[in-house]
């Protein structure tokens, strides 16, 4: 059975595709927002939901820590990601 709480996987994230695993009852998109830890938003876009995911790529920014929000619905989850 899939989780209600959306997992991000992998952290630490490589030059690639940060996935965001949505888990039961998602709907068919997603907001997806990426802060610095200057707080300045870097990406923001309300992503398609393909079975139960969707992602980010991550090959386009330096290394370091980022925000990452995930809003679902009325739901918002916060998420500390380490960007190698």
């Amino acid at each position: 059975m899939l989780s209600d709480v959306p997992l991000v996987y992998p952290n630490p994230v490589g030059d690639e595709i940060l996935y965001v695993f949505l888990g039961a009852g998602a709907g068919e998109r997603v907001e997806l927002a990426l802060y610095n830890l200057s707080g300045a938003r870097i990406y923001a876009k309300a992503s398609p939901v393909t079975n139960s995911q969707t992602g980010l790529d991550m090959s386009g920014y330096p290394n370091g820590v980022y925000i990452l929000n995930v809003r679902t619905g009325g739901e918002l989850r916060i998420y500390k990601i380490l960007k190698k």
